[in-house]
């Protein structure tokens, strides 16, 4: 079996569907994986050559709050949520968010995060001084002041006071207004 045949195998596994899980590879076809490590190193290696995510067996299992869970974390750690994006940096979990929401903007729309926010664009039209003042309205009206809850409401105000200011701590702090 050829580098080729190992990658098309794997391939044809993934667009039917099945497993690409160690284990479960070893179960089904013993020799693809064995062909694999052999002409790979690894079979993680071999399913990289084929441009399929490593993590395809962790995502194959994640339950809808797992989903959510994760995308809320790459929110908040800014990652870009666009759906192009995801599906080519992970499209086994981008699969798996569209199975279990149907798209993945529903995906997004469940774990809180406003769709129009999922790009990587900031609010580069606010000032460092438009931003405390967004910061001082939001906390007047009562509003959630905690980084996770404004993340995922306005991500773009949110990742631009961070990347202007240094911390949301500091720009509370900066605004005048500590409250959680």
């Amino acid at each position: 079996m050829s580098r080729e045949d190992v990658i098309r195998q794997i391939l044809q596994r993934e667009t039917a569907g099945q497993s690409l899980c160690e284990a479960t590879v070893c179960g089904d076809n013993v020799r693809l994986l064995e062909q694999a490590c052999e002409l790979f190193g690894s079979w993680e290696t071999a399913l990289a050559y084929s441009g399929v995510s490593q993590s395809f067996s962790e995502n194959q299992a994640l339950s809808r709050l797992k989903v959510i869970s994760r995308l809320r974390y790459m929110c908040h750690r800014g990652y870009i949520l666009t759906a192009k994006h995801n599906m080519q940096r992970d499209r086994a979990f981008f699969n798996t968010a569209r199975r279990h929401f149907g798209t993945w903007r529903k995906a997004l729309r469940a774990a809180g995060i406003r769709p129009e926010n999922a790009t990587g664009r900031t609010a580069s039209h606010m000032d460092i001084e438009m931003l405390l003042d967004w910061i001082r309205d939001r906390s007047s009206s009562g509003k959630s002041m905690k980084w996770t809850d404004v993340c995922l409401e306005y991500r773009d105000i949110a990742i631009s006071i961070k990347g202007r200011i240094g911390s949301w701590k500091q720009a509370r702090q900066t605004a005048g207004r500590l409250e959680t």
